[in-house]
């Protein structure tokens, strides 16, 4: 009876980030498409938009602080912030039903210093899928996803690292051949 138990509880466990509640499936945002456009504050008082035209690269985390998935991969996301502060990189780390007090309380036990929004009604999350957290979206300076993933597999720290450094190369190389058309 206990081993009933103990695999019934960690099928919930499974469950609660793998088959969301959402009548289907479906991702909206595939790798080679356009980020919907929006704007959001996040909780360092900054703005992430997926419309600005700096230039930089943009990373974006959809998570829920109770979820098991979620929890592994927050730590790996916050080296890589910590990591590439002062690139071109902009990141946005949003909650997926959860209201701000919930995701800060986490926040605050975990140490994490990650720029987050809480989006308590999934409505931000509901232009990129309709379940499964986590789900990361690394888009190029134009706004295109170049690398997306999910639960399956969870990304580790070096396949992140790896993906947005491209990504910056694409940029220093493509500013120093519009320089060297510049001068020529």
């Amino acid at each position: 009876m206990t081993r009933i138990l103990i695999s019934l509880l960690v099928c919930l466990c499974f469950a609660a980030c793998i088959a969301d509640d959402a009548p289907s499936g479906e991702v909206h945002v595939q790798v080679g498409d356009p980020l919907p456009a929006f704007s959001v504050t996040l909780s360092d008082g900054s703005t992430f938009s997926t419309t600005a035209t700096d230039g930089t690269v943009r990373l974006i985390m959809f998570f829920d602080t109770s979820c098991p998935d979620c929890r592994a991969t927050l730590p790996r996301v916050q080296q890589l912030y910590d990591n590439l502060r002062g690139e071109s990189v902009s990141m946005a780390f949003i909650s997926r039903e959860e209201d701000d007090a919930s995701v800060a309380a986490y926040w605050e036990q975990e140490g994490l210093t990650l720029p987050y929004h809480a989006d308590p009604t999934r409505s931000l999350y509901g232009l990129f899928a309709d379940a499964s957290i986590p789900r990361i979206y690394i888009a190029d300076a134009e706004g295109t996803v170049c690398y997306m993933h999910d639960d399956n597999p969870i990304p580790t720290l070096d396949e992140l690292t790896a993906e947005v450094t491209a990504l910056l190369e694409d940029i220093r190389s493509s500013s120093a051949q519009r320089h060297v058309s510049a001068t020529h």
